[in-house]
């Protein structure tokens, strides 16, 4: 299995040159693949690229305050996805809390460089590999053993590899809300199309009964609340946590006297979702 490990910057690179080591330490199975260190002296370094990421189907991505939306980033991100469901998109947060990332690779689970997480990194990884995967007594075993040195050689790379400060200001609270609504509203897409989907599955469903064909609707009345049943569940559950989301980004904007900053009078309602 090969896995694509993604950088930009002084620090994002000196970070991932570490992860590569200690991924190949950890799983001997799996195949870190890094352009800086593994791009042959000569070769025509975009097509090697290309190649990799369209081989890889796991990646892991370096990110710091000053790349987390840079271009090439997000390019690399989504030539590993291709739309194949067995991809994995792992985020490794050198400088930054979850909440800092907006955009595509928000919807992706994020590790931080902590033994807890970095652990369910490995096994994530472990995983992908299938038939050629460690036992779990044996991945705790090899991630305890290559841990002090990563961790080791991971601060050294933070310490020695600053990163230019003020470059990365944090979220506003409309990034946040627009971020919040735009989830909301594809994940209500997906839902609808996951119905239609429910009801069109069986032709016993859309016509049960062999008088029903000449005269009943293409999605009958009566099959779409059986259908959806556990759809609506589903929808009500997305939209309890993005409001849930909504109150905790407008409460880490609250100033001392109470007011909301820079919120609309709409957003101060609490009106943010349109009916």
């Amino acid at each position: 299995m090969k896995v694509f490990i993604s950088w930009s910057g002084e620090l994002s690179h000196a970070v991932a040159q570490v992860l590569r080591d200690w991924v190949g330490s950890v799983l001997q199975a799996a195949k870190p693949w890094l352009s800086s260190a593994d791009i042959e002296r000569g070769a025509l370094w975009m097509g090697d690229i290309g190649a990799q990421l369209h081989e890889s189907t796991v990646g892991i991505f370096c990110l710091t305050g000053n790349n987390k939306n840079a271009p090439w980033i997000l390019f690399e991100a989504g030539a590993v996805a291709k739309g194949v469901a067995s991809s994995r998109i792992c985020t490794l947060l050198i400088d930054l809390e979850p909440t800092a990332v907006l955009g595509p690779l928000s919807q992706f689970n994020h590790t931080k460089p902590t033994k807890s997480d970095m652990f369910k990194l490995a096994s994530t990884l472990n995983l992908a590999l299938g038939d050629g995967r460690l036992s779990d007594s044996g991945l705790r075993r090899s991630f305890d053993a290559h841990w002090p040195q990563f961790e080791q050689e991971f601060n050294h790379a933070v310490a020695t590899n600053p990163e230019p400060q003020g470059a990365a200001p944090a979220p506003n609270a409309n990034d946040l809300l627009t971020e919040i609504l735009a989830s909301v509203r594809s994940l209500g897409s997906r839902v609808q199309q996951m119905e239609e989907r429910a009801v069109r599955l069986s032709p016993q469903m859309a016509y049960p009964f062999p008088s029903d064909q000449s005269t009943a609707e293409p999605i009958p009345r009566w099959a779409r609340p059986i259908a959806s049943n556990f759809a609506n569940e589903e929808r009500a559950r997305m939209e309890a946590a993005a409001r849930s989301a909504q109150a905790g980004a407008l409460q880490s904007v609250v100033s001392p006297t109470g007011r909301r900053r820079g919120l609309s009078a709409e957003k101060e309602s609490g009106k943010i979702f349109p009916e």
